[in-house]
């Protein structure tokens, strides 16, 4: 220790050595140059059970559970509900039996769409939203029966919106409901007043093909038997938009309902576009 040399200094720079040896601890030697090591060393990886239980649900293709979709569909940014929507409507479709076993949860978050003027104005969004509905109506009415009344409240504010794009878009998804589940319809005596409020008034949508549709299956829902067993005859009529008219064509053999087509015309109906006096007809 006495006899190490120290460096010498040119300036304040230390010099040293170019080339030093490495030192070895005892019981140890160098490896060759020439060698390639070919062994390997593995680790258990433990999951956590958060983890593990989320991958055995089924997922949409961005990898979210019905639940994060559920939650996804509260979001305030109108594109991550839309892709709330689409990704639902992905994930129903792979996994059918999911519909009923979440069927509440599911009318719950979803039904709260139909407010959103977003989604009523916005053709791509309105189409995911009303297939998804679509999924949602081809359960058993019995199946449906518990969650139908937050159904209907979401339908009857939509059908009273101050948006005429939300009114279209309640009454187009209250037709599906019409005719996908008719006798749950005809208990609910305040849906009724709704659409016929509705009809009556100038706040009704302007689409005829929609008005048409509607029309007809209300009076198939609601029509007592005693009431279709004493029609007499088949009432065939035109209806134009355009003139805001209703025609009587013919009188046919008896038949369980009236019937009528409407004619669509190449002109845009501006404000009301309809005389109110051709639904009292249809409706009476």
């Amino acid at each position: 220790m006495g006899n190490q040399k120290k460096p010498k200094q040119a300036g304040n720079v230390i010099q040293s050595k170019t080339f030093t040896k490495k030192k070895i601890k005892v019981g140890k030697t160098l490896k060759k140059t020439n060698v390639t090591d070919t062994t390997f060393t593995t680790k258990s990886v433990v999951i956590l059970k958060q983890f593990a239980d989320n991958t055995a649900e089924p997922v949409s293709h961005r990898g979210l559970t019905l639940k994060d979709l559920n939650t996804q569909i509260g979001h305030s940014g109108f594109n991550f509900r839309k892709d709330a929507v689409l990704g639902m409507k992905q994930l129903l479709t792979d996994h059918p039996e999911m519909v009923e076993a979440n069927l509440f949860d599911i009318i719950s978050s979803v039904g709260r769409l139909l407010i959103d003027e977003n989604f009523a104005s916005t053709n791509s969004a309105a189409g995911n939203l009303r297939a998804l509905f679509k999924l949602l109506f081809s359960i058993p009415e019995k199946s449906i029966a518990t969650s139908f009344h937050i159904l209907k409240s979401h339908l009857r504010i939509s059908l009273t919106h101050m948006k005429l794009s939300v009114r279209t878009y309640g009454l187009s998804i209250l037709t599906m409901v019409f005719e996908a589940y008719p006798r749950l319809c005809r208990r609910s005596l305040d849906l009724k007043e709704n659409f016929l409020v509705l009809m009556q008034s100038q706040k009704r949508p302007t689409d005829p093909k929609l008005l048409a549709i509607s029309i007809s299956l209300f009076k198939n829902v609601y029509e007592t038997p005693e009431e279709k067993k004493s029609a007499i005859a088949t009432e065939e009529y035109d209806l134009n938009i355009s003139e805001g008219k209703l025609v009587k064509k013919s009188t046919g053999q008896a038949f369980d309902r009236h019937r009528f087509t409407v004619f669509s015309v190449e002109q845009d109906v501006e404000g009301d576009g309809l005389d109110s006096s051709f639904l009292d007809k249809i409706l009476q």
